[in-house]
């Protein structure tokens, strides 16, 4: 028969069973639709304003400082416009003073069971993140950033790909593709209740990061509609003939059916409130969540082994949902306790 996805031909019981895997629960589509409901809130708060903003002062450090209007206006009466760039040479000035003044991280033991040893080993286990990532080079990116587009982010974040325990690694994001909490009002992310981070991804970029099904899932994002414009664009038809099935995608119209080009992946992060079970040390009072994924009878053992109490309290943790468009591709707690 006819493969699924080859947008072709005609459809029968085996493609239509296989459509059938693609359909996302009642719940999954209740956590898509909240999730663009946060995003276009957070969007329309002051991020636009702030996109166009940086675009601004991108162009003035590069030296395109004059206005559209007024370059026309004196093109059309044939006068000359110069840009003496003193913005460009500020900031790199300013930018070389950082490299030369740069601090190092230090480790100094400090507190209950700290020793020398351990604050020794942790200054070399830093340096050897920090080499692996080439942080000095992205420290500067992000500091650039700030100084030119008001804003600069570090992502921080376990690889999997190489080692089994994981890696720390670290990504400098795009100032523009941070969307912030519209209620925020300090610089600290711990005061923040979400944030989001935006990315135009190809359907492959998602299958390799997400799941191959996944893919599949976003080149039919249009047989259950679509946010519209901000969240997917199109490939127009090949050689404007319809070569596309429209009974897979219960469509009406050639222009529904088109394939996906890019689409928005909308990751948010944000702070929810739930029940959580603790170890707790009677003697120091120190609390430690119990590991996710722990079943009961792990979960007493190590107990009575470490001679710990257990106890349930509120928490918020941190929730990290990730979708493109009206796909569900990731909804869990994060592994890590901030933003």
């Amino acid at each position: 028969t006819q493969e699924f996805n080859a947008f072709g031909g005609d459809i029968d019981t085996a493609d239509r069973e296989k459509l059938a895997q693609f359909l996302q629960s009642a719940e999954d589509d209740a956590i898509v639709e909240q999730q663009w409901s946060s995003y276009t809130r957070a969007r329309d708060a002051g991020h636009l304003d702030y996109v166009e903003e940086a675009r601004k002062f991108d162009d003035f450090y590069y030296g395109d400082q004059w206005e559209d209007t007024v370059k026309t206006t004196l093109d059309a009466q044939k006068r000359p416009y110069h840009t003496v760039n003193l913005v460009l040479s500020t900031v790199n000035a300013v930018t070389g003073e950082y490299i030369r003044s740069r601090q190092d991280i230090a480790f100094q033991p400090q507190g209950k069971g700290a020793n020398q040893d351990t604050a020794v080993s942790l200054r070399f286990l830093f340096k050897q993140i920090a080499i692996n990532n080439e942080s000095e080079q992205k420290e500067k990116m992000v500091f650039q950033d700030g100084l030119i587009q008001d804003r600069g982010y570090f992502y921080y974040y376990l690889d999997f790909s190489d080692n089994l325990d994981g890696e720390v690694r670290e990504l400098v994001l795009d100032p523009t593709d941070v969307i912030l909490d519209p209620g925020a009002k300090e610089y600290d992310p711990e005061t923040w209740s979400e944030v989001f981070i935006s990315r135009w991804m190809t359907p492959e970029e998602i299958g390799a990061l997400y799941g191959e099904e996944f893919k599949d899932k976003v080149d039919l994002a249009a047989a259950n509609g679509t946010f519209g414009h901000d969240s997917l664009e199109w490939e127009a038809p090949n050689f404007s003939g319809n070569h596309y099935n429209s009974e897979i995608f219960f469509q009406s119209t050639e222009e529904d059916v088109k394939r996906v080009k890019r689409i928005r992946v909308i990751e948010r992060q944000y702070r929810r409130l739930t029940r959580t079970a603790f170890f707790v040390d009677t003697k120091a009072g120190d609390m430690k969540r119990v590991p996710e994924g722990w079943d009961k009878e792990r979960i007493k053992a190590f107990a009575k082994k470490m001679d710990l109490a257990i106890i349930w309290k509120p928490e918020r943790r941190i929730r990290v949902t990730i979708t493109a468009d009206k796909i569900l591709l990731h909804d869990n707690w994060s592994l890590f306790n901030r933003f």
